[in-house]
């Protein structure tokens, strides 16, 4: 069983067939990787807004610490609204980022940080409790106790969330590099895989194509040149050149017993325009007799016709005396029923008159 097709429909057909499949699968590969890639850019923005927000949080942090430590030192209630507006930028920030975080670490490290900002914000408090009964010894020994300590490891816990988020967005750029390198690789290699594959197509296809149409011009040139005697093609392929190599075959042997047929047709018309040529002459000689006879027929014709307007003549003439020969006779018969009439009127008396004048109309009319 032949797998691969010998017509130049199925080749084309193959060929192209190998080609759209391949646009189609490097069409899916580079829609998987866009998707990925947007994937990854949404991630990544993602964590850029998580960044943001923790560096939100960190200098709400910061300046609530500043707040209260300036109010301790100076006594500014003015320093109290800012810790107050520092408070709600903290808490949008981690409000935010909560609902933000996605992973399990991400979310225990917001939790962390949520919890060490209480602690913090509770020594905070009890530092303002006692800015507030003026105990500025006790809130000194507190900030210097409990205050920094709280506030380092609110740093620590910023800081894990921070390195979580950036250890998270090497990955994923890290993966994006990855996808990028895979679509390359498949785009690179199907591109390959197509251009092989298309030589291939193209060579066998030219081969069978040009080699075939090649020897039919050959051919045809001889034909051209009116040898008929020249050698049939041989294809040895069964795909439509091929057959129409055969049809060129059948065409000459046809042309060639089309042309004997001609040549046997023409001596037979050589042959039969000589019987034609001596029939002619034969028939001329006898044309000249019969014009001798024609003319000694045209002479006896003329002696003819003068007999004949003669006998006219006298029969022209003969008429008359005819005509007066009828009119005596019918003056006879006349007299003679006449005569008969008056016997048999004396025989049979006078009422038999009537029936001897219809007996003499019929008789007229008789004559």
């Amino acid at each position: 069983m032949q797998m691969f097709p010998t017509s130049v429909r199925g080749k084309l057909i193959v060929g192209f067939g190998l080609l759209t499949v391949i646009t189609l699968i490097l069409g899916v590969a580079d829609y998987r990787t866009t998707i990925a890639l947007d994937r990854s850019a949404d991630e990544m923005e993602r964590k850029s807004l998580e960044r943001t927000l923790t560096d939100e949080i960190y200098q709400a942090s910061v300046r609530e610490g500043n707040s209260v430590r300036g109010f301790l030192l100076i006594g500014d209630k003015s320093m109290l609204e800012a810790d107050a507006i520092a408070r709600r930028q903290y808490g949008e920030a981690s409000r935010k980022l909560l609902e933000l975080t996605k992973s399990e670490n991400g979310n225990a490290l917001v939790q962390d940080i949520r919890q060490t900002h209480d602690r913090y914000l509770e020594i905070v408090d009890r530092e303002l409790e006692f800015a507030k009964q003026k105990k500025n010894k006790e809130a000194l020994g507190l900030l210097r106790q409990q205050a920094v300590p709280a506030f380092r490891a609110l740093e620590d816990a910023i800081h894990g969330l921070v390195t979580h988020i950036e250890n998270s967005k090497k990955q994923l750029q890290d993966e994006q590099g990855a996808e990028v390198r895979n679509g390359k690789l498949i785009t690179l290699s199907l591109c390959a895989v197509g251009t092989f594959f298309g030589l291939v197509m193209s060579s066998i296809i030219r081969r069978s194509v040009t080699t075939s149409i090649d020897k039919m011009i050959g051919f045809i040139q001889q034909l051209a040149a009116k040898n008929l005697a020249a050698s049939d093609l041989r294809m040895g392929d069964k795909s439509e050149i091929g057959r129409a190599g055969l049809a060129l075959n059948e065409m000459k042997d046809s042309l060639t017993e089309m042309i004997r047929s001609i040549a046997g047709t023409a001596e037979h018309l050589a042959s039969a325009s000589e019987q034609i040529s001596s029939s002619a002459s034969q028939q001329a000689s006898t044309a000249g007799s019969q014009k001798d006879q024609t003319a000694q027929v045209a002479t006896a014709l003329q002696e003819m016709a003068a007999t004949v307007q003669q006998v006219s003549e006298n029969s022209r003439r003969a008429r008359p005396e005819a005509r007066r020969t009828r009119r005596r006779r019918w003056r006879l018969r006349c007299r003679k029923w006449r005569l008969l009439c008056n016997r048999y009127r004396k025989i049979r008396g006078e009422p038999r008159k009537r029936r001897g004048k219809r007996r003499i109309r019929r008789v007229k009319a008789g004559r």
